[in-house]
């Protein structure tokens, strides 16, 4: 008898209950709206660029990274240019970006490697290497552990059964996943629940020395990826872990009970890990959706400022129109007093360095004039209202 009887492929079932359903049916519409969004290459990249930075700097604080989301984000533009770096934090995080991008450049590229010891132990030596981090011998960098492992309250499988473990998890991840009866719809869907057990599965196992769940959610990442989740989208688990990070630990903890007697209990529950990251999914996908749609009608927003200028522009028409421009600056949310105005932007500074706070007053009431600006709560905003204005107006609306 050992004592993780209860890790056993194939992996357990999951109950297609009522409120999995609707959870998967409102994964599959977000999705597919997110996918119609027209994006233009420029925004595209920008998107990609902004959520790979949150996946990694979600991925690695929840491991202890210090480094904030926007260290992180420098880092990924400059990742090129970067060289091995002697501070652990910084090195992590290098490691998981390169990682990353050799994973999504090789499916890009039509080379989905079917999942192995050897694949995953290449993965594995590419976030640990150059961390110096204690918990790895030479020999155990891009190798299954030597030794036993403790997280929390759970003590991994005996190093001995590793290689077995993960040997019948690349043999499941490599089978056609055959799709539940009436689920055909959700096809999409459905893959990304096979990437939620793949990474509860992969903690179970925890078969190296350090970085187990940097690499969970990195195959996690991988599957969904590969199952045609836009990149931007699925690497918003490791947001969904890190926001929660609590409940994701307890969660785990919670699927496969305490160590008593010298073993675990020979059944596990999965379900409500897996119900429970796709709630917190879902929620993170429309926060997305809501995002795109925002940053979509500042384009739109910003034509239509150039479309109410004349083509030879005054030296205070130019300033006006810099002005309604940096109203829009997704940092400001709330409305901008006249004593801010001059902080909106460098541009707006130079704009202004010369002129009073009058000629602001003066430029703001222009601006009104032509329905670009409002006054609201003390202070001004963009007049964005006026963009759904082809949309039919409720029944509680005068008219």
């Amino acid at each position: 008898m050992g004592s993780h009887e209860f890790i056993r492929f194939p992996p357990y079932e999951i109950r297609l209950t009522p409120s999995l359903l609707m959870l998967l049916g409102e994964i599959q519409a977000e999705l597919n709206q997110i996918a119609k969004i027209p994006i233009s290459p420029q925004e595209q990249h920008r998107l990609k660029v902004l959520y790979f930075a949150r996946a990694v700097h979600s991925t690695t604080a929840i491991e202890g990274n210090t480094l904030s989301e926007d260290e992180v984000l420098q880092i990924v533009e400059d990742i090129d240019s970067s060289t091995p770096s002697k501070n652990y934090d910084e090195q992590e995080v290098r490691n998981v970006i390169e990682t990353l991008n050799a994973i999504i450049q090789d499916l890009l590229d039509g080379n989905s490697a079917p999942y192995s010891l050897t694949l995953l132990n290449s993965f594995h030596r590419q976030l640990i290497s150059e961390t110096g981090t204690p918990n790895c011998s030479d020999e155990e960098i891009g190798d299954l552990r030597k030794h036993s492992v403790t997280v929390g309250r759970y003590l991994g499988p005996p190093a001995s059964e590793c290689r077995e473990f993960v040997t019948k998890l690349c043999e499941w991840l490599n089978e056609d996943a055959s799709i539940p009866a009436g689920l055909e719809r959700y096809d999409l869907t459905w893959q990304i629940v096979r990437a939620i057990i793949a990474h509860i599965y992969f903690a179970w196992i925890h078969p190296y020395c350090d970085g187990n769940g940097r690499m969970a959610r990195l195959i996690e990442f991988r599957l969904a990826f590969a199952a045609g989740v836009p990149d931007f989208a699925a690497h918003l688990f490791s947001n969904v872990y890190n926001r929660r990070r609590s409940k994701y630990v307890a969660l785990l903890q919670e699927s496969h009970g305490e160590y008593s007697d010298g073993k675990y209990s020979s059944c596990a529950d999965i379900q409500s890990f897996v119900e429970w990251a796709l709630e917190c999914y879902r929620h993170e996908l429309h926060e997305q959706a809501l995002y795109i749609y925002s940053s979509q009608a500042t384009v739109i927003w910003h034509d239509y400022i150039f479309s109410s200028f004349p083509e030879k522009l005054s030296n205070a028409q130019r300033r006006r129109r810099r002005l309604a421009l940096d109203l829009t600056h997704p940092e400001f949310q709330e409305p901008v007093r006249i004593r801010d105005i001059r902080t909106l932007s460098p541009a707006v500074a130079v704009a202004y360095a010369d002129e009073s706070d009058q000629t602001i007053r003066n430029d703001l009431n222009v601006l009104m004039d032509m329905g670009l600006v409002q006054r609201a709560d003390g202070g001004f905003r963009p007049n964005t209202d006026i963009l759904t204005g082809f949309f039919a107006k409720s029944r509680d609306t005068d008219v």
